[in-house]
């Protein structure tokens, strides 16, 4: 019809909602392989994007932990692990308290050349260790090769 006002043909009145969902243990491997790699700088700019923002996620802790450790970025490190372990004491497993207060200290050595505080949290890790032997059935121990990673 021709009466002098312009309508449009078509009128769209649907609206879609998408729930947007990250998928953490792909942003991790990518993160990951970007470090093994040694693109440091395009790891650290996904961390800083997309993994920031899971700090309670171990496997997001200890790989930016790893990535650091394998830049020897000591300094980062320490001040990161500090900052993780005194804030996520009731959220992390006590075995995973242990490895990350072991990488601190081990931080803190080439860092702040402090032994001292290796020696205690390596003391702390053998009886923690030695703690769950006991509470582990024999078919559960780790083998060397498990115990050595």
């Amino acid at each position: 019809m021709m009466d002098g006002t312009a309508s449009p043909k078509y009128e769209y009145s649907d609206f879609f909602e998408l729930d947007i969902e990250e998928d953490i243990p792909a942003e991790v491997e990518s993160f990951v392989r970007l470090v093994r790699l040694g693109r440091f700088t395009e790891a650290f700019e996904s961390f800083e994007l997309i993994l920031k923002e899971n700090p309670g996620a171990f496997p997001v802790v200890i790989e930016y932990a790893d990535a650091l450790l394998e830049q020897g970025n000591y300094r980062r490190l320490t001040a990161y692990l500090e900052e993780v372990v005194e804030s996520s004491q009731s959220s992390f497993r006590e075995d995973e308290l242990v490895l990350l207060r072991l990488m601190k200290s081990y931080a803190e050595i080439h860092f702040l050349g402090q032994l001292r505080n290796a020696i205690c949290a390596a003391q702390d890790a053998l009886e923690f260790i030695h703690q769950k032997s006991y509470q582990l059935p024999v078919s559960q121990l780790p083998n060397d090769v498990q115990a050595c990673i």
